[in-house]
């Protein structure tokens, strides 16, 4: 689709020797565009015979489309095999974003159909080699394990903080707080829900609004037995940018969550509160009031002693030859 000119433009398959060697048809697949010369497809339906239940067909495979002239939307499918440990299972409409350039999925539903199991709880990033036609799914670890969800989303919320909302039965949203490593590995620190709605929620959109984001929140009111009719509803919800994980605050100027220093706490994710008077905590990013304590031992960072003022205040370190005082004796 050419947004200047608002015309779509028929995609042009090259198959060598005139054979389609591309994937088959389907529906709730998902996909993502790859450097801006390609884009990656995956998973979805595909069925053989009438419409029904028996004849559907869940889909893992993985494909790349590489343009040979995109304004033409001319290019070549080129089949990916998996290089990892992690498998990608039969999944339709999992969510998909593009985290700092990281593909994130989460989600979807698979085979088992019939109960909550069917709900994919996968949570994984998405890496592609378009030299070795390889591609790698990484699985994320949440400190919280979050149930399968279908018919979400998942969007980056600030730099830092993802938030997943919506989905099929699902009544709460998260806010994801997540860091690389020195590998590049993508970790989510914290997990925090912010809201709930209707149980029956299903479709979703969101919009930038002033400082936060409004959510329109579609859902199912009845459902009638004899014709699977509905009546829907929707509801509008506003959530502020500036709401972060417990022990965390938010940054407007890098539009991010950071963890509350040592000495403060933060309970409801909006801002660090100050330990009473001769107390403080253990490390940044402290979400209860109970995390401050008297002088603790790691607090001059075992390179000095902790003194606690008669007349209050917060601790402060005697430190041993060569480490910096103002630092907790860190250096």
């Amino acid at each position: 689709f050419n947004g200047c000119k608002s015309r779509w433009t028929r995609g042009t398959v090259e198959s060598p020797g005139g054979v389609y060697n591309g994937p088959v048809g389907r529906y709730d697949h998902a996909g993502f565009v790859h450097n801006a010369t390609a884009f990656v497809i995956f998973g979805g339906v595909t069925f053989s015979g009438p419409l029904n239940p028996t004849s559907l067909t869940l889909l893992n495979d993985t494909w790349l489309f590489v343009f040979s002239n995109r304004s033409q939307c001319r290019g070549s499918w080129h089949r990916l095999s998996n290089a990892g440990n992690v498998k990608m299972p039969p999944v339709a409409v999992p969510s998909v974003t593009n985290v700092s350039g990281i593909i994130v999925i989460f989600g979807g539903w698979t085979n088992r159909i019939g109960d909550e199991s069917y709900k994919l709880s996968l949570f994984a990033t998405f890496r592609v080699n378009t030299t070795a036609l390889t591609f790698t799914l990484t699985e994320i670890r949440p400190p919280v394990p979050l149930p399968g969800r279908v018919g979400h989303a998942l969007i980056q919320f600030h730099t830092d903080t993802l938030l997943l909302y919506g989905g099929e039965n699902n009544s709460s949203a998260y806010l994801l707080n997540f860091t690389f490593d020195d590998q590049h590995i993508f970790k989510i620190n914290a997990v925090m829900e912010i809201f709930q709605y209707h149980e029956r929620a299903w479709g979703f959109n969101v919009l930038p609004y002033g400082k936060g984001y409004l959510f329109f929140i579609s859902y199912l009111d009845t459902i009638s037995s004899s014709d699977y009719s509905t009546a829907e509803r929707t509801t509008i919800q506003y959530i502020p940018r500036d709401i972060c994980p417990s022990g965390y605050h938010y940054n407007g100027t890098q539009n991010r969550c950071r963890p509350c220093p040592k000495g403060t706490y933060n309970e409801d994710g909006k801002n660090c509160t100050k330990c009473q008077p001769l107390t403080t905590t253990e490390c940044v990013g402290s979400v209860s009031s109970t995390n401050c304590t008297p002088c603790i031992p790691t607090f001059c960072n075992s390179h000095g002693t902790c003194h606690l003022p008669a007349s209050g205040g917060s601790p402060t370190c005697t430190c041993y030859f060569g480490y910096d005082p103002s630092d907790n004796c860190r250096r």
